[in-house]
């Protein structure tokens, strides 16, 4: 049986460089050919189209009524084969002419942008009105009014990212079947929630009381603000990412995934004072300046992330016995690279079989200047590294050949880097890396 790939479709007013994330891309300009829409309706199997508006265009009539009856029909003919439709920044700006119609819009995802000059009563209707397909929904912009009772009653998850957004929220304002609440930076009033809500995000200045037993998976970012203990809070939590400048008290037994962003420019405790749960699975640990010592980490972690310290702050003898992925992402500030990078592959417990090493020189690990290599265990000593883009690249590593040095891996991992590294003396490199085998 052939299993044939179902097809992504882009169609925007802005253009993306992350064409690797869709089959097929059309882009449109005021007065487009209008075949683009016959093109998307001839295109097979598709799991679903991404409709992108650009975030502050305000003229959208230039596009003409022909390209709103051909986005209509577009729309109609997705819907009838029950083709998701993904719509970001859908712009409501008044409810003159200048405004994207949205009657009979049967979008699944949505991404309104209100502007600060939308009224209430047009923010209102055009609330009401969306569609019943509609689960996800995400509000931009500056608008500053009440959203209370306006929401459709298909709502599964809502973002309010309005910018200085800070109303109170009643859970009987809300959706009855909402699962999941993200709220903006600037949003400060207690939280009383309905029992169908499982996740939620609260943002920089929030300094309230949540209520809402039936918890499971919390966003919580805070420089300024002590985290309470959790344990009576969220009996229920299974997910948790924190970004704090002070350390949260009492993580509940029963969280299995935890997210820990400390503030880099503060001194920290050892890991040891949280008395991290041995419930956790799935460990992510950001800016973290102490290091990280024997007992920091619980014995029933199997996927571990570091992010932004420098290598020796992980004391590999703290890994877990049964860890199985492990991720690093660490700052060298000097050149050429001072650690054993192939002592460390040897010091990975025999557990661990995905490992992924980006190094960056500076500061952070930033885009475009940074190393990344992935290597997946075969056996105790046999690595497979698996170049993202280039197959040549990729090959088997024998860790104990006694040729394979950590200049080697670096050089590996060097596809496009020019730092200076510690250059291999007499024998040239390909016969050096005999070990490491091209596929």
């Amino acid at each position: 049986m052939i299993n044939r790939k179902r097809n992504t479709v882009y169609l925007g007013f802005e253009k993306r460089f992350h064409q690797k994330d869709y089959d097929y891309m059309f882009f449109l300009v005021p007065h487009s050919p209008t075949n683009w829409k016959k093109e998307i309706m001839d295109i097979p199997d598709i799991s679903s189209v991404t409709l992108v508006f650009e975030r502050y265009h305000d003229r959208y009539s230039d596009y003409g009524a022909v390209f709103w009856t051909d986005l209509k029909v577009l729309i109609d003919h997705l819907a009838a084969h029950s083709i998701p439709i993904i719509c970001e920044h859908m712009p409501l700006i008044t409810d003159d002419e200048s405004s994207v119609p949205l009657n009979g819009y049967y979008f699944s995802n949505l991404t309104l942008y209100l502007r600060s000059t939308s009224t209430q009563s047009f923010v209102d209707n055009v609330l009401g009105s969306l569609p019943a397909t509609l689960t996800n929904l995400s509000l931009t912009g500056q608008f500053k009014g009440s959203l209370e009772n306006v929401l459709p009653t298909s709502i599964r998850s809502l973002a309010i990212r309005l910018d200085d957004w800070n109303l109170a929220i009643s859970g009987t304002g809300l959706p009855p079947h909402l699962n999941t609440l993200h709220l903006g930076h600037w949003f400060n009033h207690p939280l009383t929630l309905p029992s169908s809500i499982t996740e939620v995000k609260i943002g920089l200045y929030f300094a309230q009381q949540i209520d809402c037993p039936s918890l499971q998976s919390l966003i919580w970012t805070s420089s300024t603000t002590t985290i309470s203990d959790l344990t009576s809070t969220f009996p229920d939590l299974r997910d948790v990412n924190l970004t704090f400048e002070k350390p949260p008290v009492g993580i509940p037994y029963g969280v299995e995934v935890l997210s820990l962003n400390f503030d880099r420019y503060i001194n920290h405790e050892p890991l040891s004072r949280l008395q991290l749960p041995s419930s956790i699975t799935a460990l992510k640990i950001q800016y973290h300046n102490r290091k990280i010592q024997i007992g920091d980490i619980p014995p029933s972690v199997t996927s571990l992330t570091v992010i932004g310290v420098q290598y020796d702050q992980l004391d590999f003898d703290a890994l877990p016995s049964a860890l199985r992925s492990l991720s690093l992402q660490c700052v060298a500030t000097d050149l050429p690279i001072p650690w054993d990078l192939v002592n460390q592959l040897h010091c990975l417990p025999k557990s661990t079989v995905e490992y992924t090493l980006t190094i960056g020189y500076g500061l952070s690990v930033r885009r475009n200047d940074y190393w990344t290599i992935n290597l997946t265990r075969i056996s105790d000593n046999i690595f497979l590294r698996v170049a993202d883009d280039l197959l040549k690249r990729s090959g088997f590593i024998d860790i104990s050949s006694p040729y394979f040095k950590t200049e080697y891996l670096l050089q590996l991992m060097n596809n496009q880097w020019t730092w200076p590294i510690n250059k291999p003396r007499g024998r040239g490199l390909a016969s050096t890396l005999s070990s490491c085998t091209t596929m």
